[in-house]
């Protein structure tokens, strides 16, 4: 089609150039799994597929950090220095990566993004991730028996499995509570 007599531009794939104009098709994509997921699941797999399939020249992981049930115990600050660890260890991330984080996973990448980005996150994407907090613990029977625990402290998973006094740091579900009231501006 055409407009005022010039051709359309064709469209762009936002994931094959960067805001620079750079081609960026071979830029790795590290996927990282939300609270109660693997890097395994069924889900990731699929969606870690499907990326590769779409982009056939990009690397696609999902990467393996703090899978199951140790991604509600592990205090956060632990949970990132994991995801460091993980990160740096793969060779293929090594010059950059793109990110998509899932609910908690976004929030850990955030996290990464704040403490390390090395190496950098060229861009990050956050799906569902509460990054302005949370106001009420998810509705499910283990949150809502968990989640008064949690802020109270009175909870804590060793690297063993065995429970511990109150870490100083705080497990992720306990750090970033809000009041179900506050009206947050819009994030810039």
């Amino acid at each position: 089609t055409t407009r005022k007599g010039k051709l359309n531009p064709p469209p762009v794939d936002i994931m094959s150039v960067d805001e620079d104009g750079v081609t960026a098709d071979s830029t790795p994509v590290a996927l990282m799994h939300g609270m109660a997921d693997s890097s395994d699941s069924e889900g990731m797999r699929a969606l870690a597929a499907s990326l590769q399939a779409y982009y056939p020249r990009k690397f696609v992981i999902s990467l393996s950090v703090s899978d199951g049930l140790a991604s509600i115990l592990r205090p956060m600050p632990e949970q990132v220095d994991e995801f460091a660890r993980v990160v740096r260890g793969c060779p293929d991330l090594a010059g950059g990566f793109d990110a998509i984080g899932f609910s908690q996973g976004g929030l850990l990448i955030r996290a990464y993004v704040e403490r390390y980005n090395s190496p950098p996150v060229r861009r990050f994407v956050s799906v569902c991730s509460p990054q302005e907090g949370v106001g009420v613990c998810p509705l499910s029977p283990i949150f809502q028996w968990l989640c008064p625990i949690w802020r109270a402290g009175a909870v804590h998973a060793t690297p063993r499995g065995r429970f511990s006094p109150p870490p100083k740091r705080p497990t992720l579900q306990s750090a970033p509570t809000r009041p179900p009231s506050c009206r947050c501006p819009p994030t810039k």
